[in-house]
């Protein structure tokens, strides 16, 4: 697997052509916006040049222009305002990001990652620290590992705490410190400079194999169940045919070198097609944490 600025480097040189040959400008454009949270740690230019390495690819195999330029990087309040326009066909976007346009796309056709198991969270703390609960931690300082999977873990942690009668999470940590490192989130908590931190299991297993010690020295006071956290939709008046062709190119990069290549880029091991029930458990905690957060609204201490 490559880096991504390797893969940039080397991108004019792939032969694109052992994917299809250059796609004719003047057929359909296939029109897609790209939410800002799914590339949130990425340098923009990066993000923007590997887009247009993904287009061109893609391109080339479904027989038409894809613009993504237009709508490139668009923040919540943006995706919204183009799906119930209808000015795009498809986009990829984080599950906090759908809820709110998740009529307007097609039920029967979301793209996830293979398999759609999705990430589980772990609120991780030191051993040698006398925090036997998640209760305990008010007060304390959480990092969280920002990255598209962790999209969700903040509100899980927001019923957690609802659940519990424990309060908002902006009023029950002393601070919350972001970092798009997972290093950065994991060790300090393992050197005690950091009380607690919110990662992905799959992340906090990945460090253990690299250093043991964080898995006899950290240990979890909760666990999430798995939620699915990014996807990539269809509009419902998206036409059958470009739906279809746009959905076979983009299941079937896991197939080609190049494709794998483009995957490593954005950090997925693929797509698979399922229906929008996948989603119910995440667009149910998206929902409950709103909820919450609406119950301590305008409540003060």
């Amino acid at each position: 697997m490559i880096s991504r600025r390797g893969f940039l480097r080397a991108a004019p040189g792939i032969p694109w052509g052992v994917w299809a040959a250059a796609p004719d400008r003047s057929e359909q454009t296939f029109r897609v916006a790209t939410s800002a949270d799914m590339l949130a740690d990425v340098n923009e230019n990066d993000a923007r040049a590997a887009l247009r390495s993904w287009a061109d690819v893609v391109s080339g195999v479904v027989g038409m222009h894809i613009d993504y330029e237009r709508y490139f990087l668009s923040s919540p309040p943006q995706l919204r305002d183009l799906m119930r326009k209808g000015a795009v066909d498809a986009v990829a976007c984080t599950t906090p990001d759908y809820v709110p346009f998740a009529s307007l796309l097609d039920p029967d056709i979301v793209l996830v990652e293979p398999n759609a198991v999705g990430y589980e969270y772990v609120l991780l703390v030191n051993g040698k620290n006398n925090i036997p609960g998640v209760a305990e931690l008010r007060g304390r300082s959480l990092g969280l590992y920002r990255h598209a999977s962790t999209c969700l873990a903040m509100s899980w942690v927001e019923t957690l705490l609802s659940a519990a009668n424990l309060g908002p999470s902006d009023r029950f940590f002393a601070g919350v410190t972001e970092s798009a490192k997972l290093s950065r989130t994991v060790l300090p908590v393992f050197f005690g400079q950091s009380d607690a931190c919110l990662v992905t299991r799959n992340g906090f297993r990945t460090m253990c194999e690299l250093n043991p010690q964080l898995g006899v020295t950290l240990r979890p006071v909760a666990t999430s169940p798995p939620y699915v956290t990014a996807l990539f939709g269809f509009h419902r008046d998206c036409q059958p045919a470009l739906k279809l062709k746009f959905q076979s190119a983009l299941v079937d990069l896991a197939k080609n070198a190049t494709g794998r290549q483009l995957l490593a880029l954005f950090q997925t091991p693929g797509f698979c097609a399922r229906n929008a029930s996948v989603l119910r458990s995440a667009v149910e905690l998206v929902e409950a944490a709103a909820r919450a957060r609406r119950r301590y609204a305008g409540v003060k201490g």
